[in-house]
């Protein structure tokens, strides 16, 4: 909310519901006189059953994961519904989310690692109201252009150049990352070649000029040159 004229502007948290409370209290907590009622808080939350409104699985999840898993043990709609408490009701069951505590209730019978790291991923799912156009704007470490690579929460993220090319050559030299470490020379390193060898080859590298040539070591070099 907007702050009086000299103040800074407030903001708001709110926490809702149990299990969110609960992980509120136990991992960021207060301090302070309120800091000191949190264990009656956690009394009182655990006293309260959940109805689950908020973290749901979406319904898609039933034919893409939990009926390949329930194919995989051999059970029927009705084995599942029995082994999670309730009765069985036909097609009603597929056309509702799936909670965390009920996936988790699944995957104790059905046994399946998506099964599982649905129930205990951190990923909070939310339904998506609406879809707006926000124009453009600049971008950063997102665009790439040419044959450019960018990494992405430690994945490497890139063009199919690789994928579509016959040939994929490299260009190391050495010593532009240590001087001493063969001063003069250039690898030619033929990574992909889907009509011949792979290998590397060495060349001379002349900075001055920047001029590649066949590869003499850089002490006969001089030789010939005195």
């Amino acid at each position: 909310m907007p702050s009086s004229k000299g103040y800074r502007n407030i903001f708001q948290v709110h926490v809702q519901g149990v299990n969110q409370q609960t992980n509120f209290l136990n991992t960021v907590g207060c301090s302070g006189k309120r800091g000191e009622i949190i264990p009656m808080l956690l009394v009182d939350l655990n006293e309260i059953e959940p109805h689950w409104n908020l973290d749901i699985i979406p319904k898609e999840v039933w034919p893409l994961y939990v009926n390949s898993a329930r194919q995989e043990k051999s059970l029927s709609w009705r084995d599942v519904c029995k082994n999670l408490n309730m009765s069985y009701c036909g097609s009603t069951l597929f056309k509702s989310g799936v909670s965390r505590a009920r996936m988790h209730q699944l995957n104790q019978f059905l046994e399946s690692p998506k099964l599982s790291h649905l129930a205990m991923s951190d990923i909070l799912w939310d339904e998506i109201v609406s879809l707006e156009e926000g124009g453009e704007e600049d971008v950063f470490d997102a665009t790439v252009e040419g044959i450019h690579n960018f990494v992405a929460n430690d994945i490497l993220v890139h063009n199919s150049i690789e994928q579509d090319a016959d040939i994929v050559m490299f260009l190391l030299r050495r010593e532009y990352y240590d001087p001493m470490d063969k001063p003069g020379m250039a690898e030619v390193i033929v990574g992909k070649n889907r009509h011949g060898a792979v290998g590397t080859v060495s060349m001379t590298y002349r900075k001055e000029i920047a001029q590649f040539a066949n590869y003499i070591p850089i002490q006969a070099e001089r030789y010939i040159h005195n």
